[in-house]
């Protein structure tokens, strides 16, 4: 079973409920099977692990009681917190001295637990992910894997960045592939 940082499920119910309130939280929790209601209804440690299935529910709610179903809408909402989690982590991001620097140093350090992750360097400004492990129900969660190596690249001074996909995770195949690539 994959799991997500818990660091990933507090900050997206922080920022709904700094920005749409409690009723809007609780909406969402509503609209969860029971066992991922308890998860958001009680304390979430930012460094413990939960199933990866919790989060992908919670982003389906947010998706739908948020957004309105407006996948750009969310896609924007999370660029945004991921630049602002980055932020925090500057002074790390300032040591890498290029974007594949920092994909070399940020591969390894996954939000996932039980997901294989394969990188390999394509060109100088391309790199390819593959990931294994995901079910084609995750599809949500491309939008999070998005904008973290858009985020990622663009705080270590790459321009134009993409997150292309080569197999999505919603094709339901052995494992998903994406092409981040940007100019320097």
């Amino acid at each position: 079973m994959i799991k997500v940082k818990g660091y990933s499920l507090l900050s997206s119910r922080t920022v709904i409920e700094s920005q749409h309130g409690k009723d809007t939280v609780q909406k969402i929790i509503d609209s969860l099977p029971p066992e991922h209601q308890t998860i958001f209804s009680n304390p979430i440690l930012s460094h413990a692990h939960y199933p990866l299935e919790a989060y992908v529910h919670w982003l389906e709610g947010e998706l739908r009681f948020v957004y309105h179903g407006d996948e750009k809408a969310l896609n924007r909402q999370f660029l945004a917190a991921t630049e602002k989690a980055l932020n925090g982590v500057y002074s790390m991001m300032q040591r890498f001295p290029s974007p594949m620097a920092a994909i070399h140093g940020m591969a390894a350090f996954n939000h996932l637990d039980g997901m294989v992750t394969e990188k390999v360097e394509i060109a100088p400004a391309q790199a390819l992910f593959v990931y294994r492990g995901f079910q084609k129900r995750h599809a949500i969660y491309e939008i999070v894997l998005r904008n973290w190596w858009i985020a990622v690249v663009k705080r270590t001074g790459g321009k134009n960045p993409s997150f292309e996909p080569r197999i999505p995770i919603s094709a339901g195949k052995d494992r998903a592939e994406y092409v981040v690539s940007w100019t320097e």
